[in-house]
């Protein structure tokens, strides 16, 4: 009688251990696909920049304002 009801108490254990494994597991995947989905959205963020850093980088126009910051810098410097 004993060792049934021993045997019934170790399978309830096991059971509610499984079924916490489980939670957790699933709470940690989850997580993990939010990550995922963060660093694809921060890889897009960091490409965009990249574009429109090489992008001012080539304006004209910027660098004829960098000249002239220069410029002007060099005359402060005199």
């Amino acid at each position: 009688m004993l060792k049934i009801q021993n045997a019934s108490l170790v399978k309830k254990n096991k059971d509610i251990i499984n079924e916490e494994l489980e939670k957790k597991l699933t709470a940690l995947n989850e997580s993990l696909i939010n990550v995922q989905a963060e660093n694809i959205e921060l890889t897009d963020k960091i490409e965009q920049y990249s574009k429109l850093i090489k992008n001012v980088k080539s304006c004209t126009e910027i660098n004829y304002v960098v000249e002239e910051l220069k410029n002007f810098e060099n005359c402060l410097l005199i």
